[in-house]
C-alpha cells in the first residue's frame, strides 16, 4: 500500500485548506473511490473515512479521503467552499492518474452530510463558478458514478436542516434550497447507488427516494437498498466502526457494501 497526504490548496489556491489521504496499490490503474465522511458538516467522523477507504482498498480499488471545510474547524467557511473541495479532490486524481496508479474513473462516495457532498460532486460539477474557478469544460471534473450513504440530499422534503445551516452559514431557507441536489439531476447525471434504513429518525428515508424518484425521470442509472432496521451513522455496520456500540452493528444492513462492489464490478 503506498499512502500519501496532499493539502489540495497548495494545488489550488482558492481553496481553505483541505486534506487528500490516499490508500494506492501502486501495481496497475485502478479504479478509484473518492470518501466523504459525514458530520452534518460540523465535523468530519473518523467512523466513515478510514474504515471505508480500507475496506474498498481491499475489495481492489484505490481509496482517497477527503478532509473538507466544516463548522467546527473553519467555522465562516461555507457552500460553495465544500463543493470546489470535493470538485479539486476529483480533479487531482483524475489529472495525476498516472502516478496515483489510478484510471480516469473516479467513483464519489458520502455518508449523510459526505453523502450531499458526493451527490453535489455528482450533479453540480458543471456549475458556472466550478468551471470559472478550475477553468474547465463541462464535464471534465464529473465523477463516474456515485455512491450516497443514509445521504442528507433534499433541503424540502424531510430536510436535515442542521447540515443545511452548518454548509450555508443560514438559516435562510432560499440558500439552502440552492443546494437540494435533486433539482439538479439531468441525463448527464452519472450512476448512483443509494443505501439506507427505514428506522433512521436523523436524516429521513425520503431524502433517498425523492433523489431515486428523479433519478427514474431523468433516466439515470441506479440501484437502491432499503433496510427496515437501523440507526442513523451505521457506516461499515460492523465491530470496525461501531466504537464498542452495539447498535452500530447490523448484520444484515452490512450487506450494503458486498452489494455496492457488486454493482461497481459492473461497470469499473
Amino acid at each position: 500500500m503506498i499512502n500519501s497526504e496532499i493539502d489540495l490548496s497548495k494545488t489550488y489556491s482558492f481553496l481553505q485548506s483541505c486534506n487528500l489521504k490516499s490508500y494506492i496499490h501502486g501495481d496497475k490503474p485502478r479504479a478509484s473511490i473518492l470518501v466523504f465522511p459525514g458530520g452534518a458538516y460540523h465535523f468530519v467522523s473518523p467512523r466513515e473515512g478510514e474504515p471505508v477507504a480500507l475496506r474498498f482498498f481491499k475489495a481492489g480499488y484505490n481509496a482517497f479521503i477527503l478532509t473538507y471545510s466544516t463548522r467546527d474547524r473553519m467555522p465562516k467557511t461555507g457552500y460553495p467552499m465544500q463543493l470546489l473541495q470535493a470538485v479539486a479532490a476529483v480533479l487531482y486524481i483524475k489529472n495525476n492518474s498516472a502516478k496515483l496508479f489510478s484510471t480516469k474513473d473516479v467513483i464519489t462516495c458520502g455518508f449523510s452530510a459526505g453523502g450531499h457532498l458526493a451527490a453535489m460532486s455528482a450533479v453540480y460539477y458543471d456549475r458556472d463558478i466550478v468551471l470559472e474557478k478550475f477553468g474547465i469544460k463541462s464535464t471534465e471534473a464529473r465523477p463516474s458514478a456515485a455512491i450516497l450513504c443514509y445521504a442528507v440530499l433534499s433541503a424540502i422534503t424531510n430536510p436535515h436542516v442542521g447540515s443545511f445551516v452548518n454548509l450555508t452559514g443560514s438559516n435562510n431557507t432560499k440558500e439552502h434550497l440552492n443546494c437540494s441536489t435533486e433539482f439538479a439531476i439531468d441525463k448527464n447525471t452519472p450512476p448512483m447507488f443509494l443505501w439506507h434504513t427505514f428506522e433512521d429518525n436523523a436524516v429521513s428515508i425520503a431524502n433517498s427516494l425523492v433523489f431515486a424518484n428523479k433519478l427514474a425521470q431523468n433516466n439515470v442509472p441506479f440501484e437502491i437498498h432499503t433496510f427496515e432496521k437501523g440507526c442513523h451513522g451505521l457506516s461499515m455496520c460492523d465491530e470496525t466502526t461501531s466504537e464498542g456500540n452495539d447498535f452500530y452493528i447490523m448484520p444484515d444492513v452490512a450487506k450494503w457494501f458486498d452489494l455496492c462492489v457488486t454493482w461497481l464490478k459492473k461497470r469499473f
